[in-house]
């Protein structure tokens, strides 16, 4: 966009007063890096614990890709992280510096290793100028008027120096839904504009003590900005050496008039209906401005779906809120957006329009009935939902359960499938839980099952979770039908990798459903311990057509896994019966057998000799009167 600048300058010596160094650092990082939403809280609780020593400029990258946090302010982005060279996410610099020498934990200039120490050092180092600044408005917002001062503390005639004055308009980005795949939905102090350029204005290498030079800059700002809420950043630094001398920030610059829509609807994200439903609304209305709202058009419609609107009128004050409740909306079943708008606040033009959109997220779960058996191993679906199913987000961040495939190459599915359904531990934080939920069906009464195929590894010690459940009232309330938490959902040994299975990781699983009945819809819940990825595949919820006797022997599994020391094999009975066992390598060649064993009804423990088994990975086979069951057990070094 085309700006342009009005200098004033006044060169004069003066006596100054004193300022506090303030420090800048530059952080470097993406809406679709997973290690940036890894590091970005701790990164975050620093610079808060030290506002009046440090201030945080955020330049959105394309690291590993791009988002469209970035494709808004790519050319300001693309220029600093040429100037520092910067090739990783997320990184930074305190004061043009690049903190660090690298590890295998965390490279150098990683926002990692940022400290207190660091901090502390810089606010020591006395100022060679100082700065002040102020910003002010167009009429019609789409202009903004710099007044920047820029002074001397002592004489400065550093050799080779090339001093530039660079100012940037930031703002603290905040959104509904996650606008990349990495969950993260606030973005402090993003870089929106910079005057004149990336490249800053030239400043004199040599001053006298006390000489200072007084300017405007004044530029175009675009329509997405917020107006409200935005700060310029100045800093001088020296391009020899890439250091900042001095950073300062204006105060915000409130507009008069300004209607603002604050808050998404207050309604339950898990909404059911039969291929649609009507979803109850309502919306926050604010008046940002600096005089009395008294009059406002708000429209209001789901996705795909028409335009409606609403006129409003009542009094609200400077900075007040009042909830408005709207007609419903009616929307189609999915993941839909529902979007809210402000205009013509007491009849006349927005001309900040930064603030006046606001959307959120409803989950339909659609009735339709169909009939058994509901199966799906995910072919050909990459990135889209099957038909009937409801992937659901719960806090609408962006990390949920997808349909995905080995990113590194190579077919990692079950049976040696391209597609599964991945919930990715490995980078949801600890605590998120989401819902992978099947089709609704006709349950007949009786017996019903559902079959699955799971791999997992733990990541160490984690206890990465998941369950199966039903619901009777749409979501309001789960049951719980099955649970596998941390080294119990598989036998697969843990790693410190991303752990993408082989065809040896893979695990059936079936699930007794038969308690759970006609019209409840029937889900998978992850919960994440920030452990690692866990993969299904090969969804199958079925009722027998003819009713099967109980098994002999059920609920088996082997713990602890991997086992180095002792394995306990636990099984139940449901009679007195005699049971032998055989253990295989994963090469099938048999290594060891019992001899056949009288066990009584319940619960058993057995303990597996192992002291003399070579590390890896083994079988162990059950013949109970003619019933099979195996486990897999895991030796570790």
């Amino acid at each position: 966009m085309k700006q342009f600048i009005v200098f004033a300058l006044l060169i004069s010596t003066l006596k100054l007063a004193a300022q506090t160094r303030l420090s800048l650092y530059e952080e470097f990082s993406g809406e679709q890096c997973f290690p940036c939403a890894v590091a970005n809280p701790g990164l975050q609780s620093l610079v808060n614990s030290n506002a009046s020593n440090v201030v945080l400029l955020s330049y959105p990258v394309a690291k590993p890709l791009a988002g469209p946090l970035y494709n808004n302010y790519k050319n300001l982005s693309n220029a600093r992280v040429a100037y520092y060279s910067i090739h990783d996410a997320p990184v930074g610099r305190l004061n043009g510096i690049k903190l660090g020498s690298g590890s295998s934990s965390a490279i150098a200039g990683h926002v990692s290793n940022l400290t207190q120490s660091d901090l502390d050092s810089q606010k020591a180092n006395a100022p060679a100028f100082t700065l002040s600044l102020s910003h002010t408005w167009s009429s019609d917002g789409d202009s903004i008027f710099i007044q920047m001062n820029v002074a001397a503390v002592a004489a400065f005639a550093q050799p080779g120096a090339a001093l530039r004055l660079r100012l940037a308009l930031v703002n603290d980005l905040s959104f509904t839904t996650a606008p990349g795949i990495n969950g993260e939905r606030d973005f402090p102090n993003v870089v929106q504009e910079m005057y004149p350029n990336p490249n800053g204005t030239i400043l004199n290498n040599i001053w006298a003590a006390s000489q200072s030079t007084s300017f405007t800059v004044s530029g175009k700002v675009a329509g997405l900005i917020d107006k409200q809420t935005a700060r310029v950043v100045a800093w001088l630094q020296n391009d020899a050496d890439k250091s900042v001398l001095q950073v300062a920030v204006s105060s915000a610059s409130p507009m008069a008039l300004d209607a603002a829509i604050t808050a998404a609807r207050p309604i339950q994200k898990l909404q059911c209906g039969l291929n649609q439903a009507s979803i109850p609304s309502a919306t926050v209305l604010r008046n940002a401005g600096t005089v009395p709202l008294t009059s406002a058009r708000i429209f209001y419609h789901g996705y795909g779906g028409p335009s409606a609107y609403y006129d409003w009128t009542g009094t609200l004050a400077p900075g007040s809120a009042t909830t408005i409740l709207l007609p419903p909306v009616m929307v189609g079943t999915g993941n839909q957006l529902l979007t809210d708008s402000v205009t013509a606040p007491n009849g006349k033009k927005d001309y900040n329009a930064a603030n006046n959109v606001v959307s959120s997220m409803i989950n339909v779960y659609n009735t339709a009935i169909d009939k058994l058996p509901v199966a799906n191993g995910f072919e050909g679906l990459y990135g889209a939902t099957p038909a009937g199913w409801l992937l659901y987000d719960a806090d609408s961040n962006g990390r949920n359960f997808q349909i995905s495939r080995n990113i590194f190459g190579g077919n990692a599915g079950y049976g040696n499938s391209t597609y599964f359904l991945l919930h990715n531990n490995y980078y949801v934080p600890s605590g998120e839980t989401n819902l992978a939920i099947l089709p609704a069906a006709k349950l007949p009464d009786g017996p019903k099952s559902l079959e699955f195929a799971l791999a997992h590894a733990p990541y160490d010690a984690e206890q990465d979770r998941l369950d199966v459940l039903y619901s009777t009232n749409c979501g309001a309330s789960w049951t719980n039908v099955w649970s596998g938490v941390g080294s119990g959902l598989t036998a697969t040994a843990a790693t410190t990798d991303f752990f993408v299975p082989t065809a040896a990781d893979w695990e059936l699983k079936t699930v007794d459903m038969s308690t759970v009945p006609d019209g409840a819809i029937i889900a998978f819940r992850a919960v994440s311990d920030f452990g690692n990825a866990l993969y299904m595949d090969n969804i199958k919820l079925s009722a027998p057509l003819s009713i099967a006797p109980a098994p002999i022997i059920s609920g088996s599994y082997i713990a602890p896994q991997p086992a180095r020391d002792k394995a306990l094999l636990h099984f139940t009975l449901s009679k007195n019966s005699w049971l032998s066992m055989a253990l295989f390598d994963m090469s099938g060649r048999l290594v060891w057998t019992s001899p056949e064993l009288r066990f009584g009804q319940g619960a058993q423990v057995y303990p597996l000799p192992i002291a003399n088994l070579s590390p890896g990975v083994y079988q162990i086979r059950m013949n109970v009167e003619g019933t099979l069951s195996s486990q897999k057990l895991v030796v570790a070094p």
